[in-house]
């Protein structure tokens, strides 16, 4: 057991090394590191800069690994879950800052907004998005609830269907 009360990154940094050192040495793959974005974790994900030679700090060596992997951080990674949203949001809508791609197709906000237009005034809707899902204001684009449920099964499988309806 690891107190994590007064920790610093010096400390973080010895005890998490061991535990990789010891799960590394029962088999166990240790492939990422997540945490939140406290000042502590930070100091630790930067007291890495030595081992992995990049302009971001995104991952260092797993120097308890038997092949030196690497080893990726994913800092605050509710917060990246919202900065996507946003970015999805902006694609060719709202502040259209963003022009989004995949496999050479457009990807736009638009298809959430048309979701909830089309389906808004069902009683029993296939997806449960609102109005503070889809028209973002400054107080919703900080909200991590609104941007995880965009991204839900539920929307997915409903975007989903109207697509297979209008084929």
């Amino acid at each position: 057991m690891y107190p994590v009360s007064n920790l610093n990154a010096v400390g973080m940094y010895l005890r998490t090394w061991e535990v990789i050192y010891n799960l590394e040495s029962c088999g166990i793959s240790v492939l990422v590191f997540t945490c939140d974005g406290s000042s502590v974790n930070r100091l630790f994900v930067a007291m890495h800069s030595n081992y992995f030679h990049s302009d971001a700090l995104h991952a260092a060596l797993n120097i308890a690994s038997p092949d030196m992997r690497p080893l990726f951080f994913i800092i605050d990674p509710v917060h990246l879950v919202k900065t996507l949203r946003n970015c999805f949001a902006d694609s060719y809508c709202h502040k259209k800052t963003r022009k989004l791609w995949r496999k050479g197709e457009p990807i736009s906000w638009e298809l959430i907004v048309r979701q909830y237009e089309d389906h808004k005034h069902e009683k029993f809707r296939k997806s449960l998005i609102t109005a503070a899902h889809v028209y973002l204001n400054s107080f919703s684009v900080m909200k991590v609830m609104l941007a995880s449920q965009v991204f839900s099964k539920r929307v997915a499988h409903a975007i989903e269907q109207d697509a297979e309806k209008s084929r």
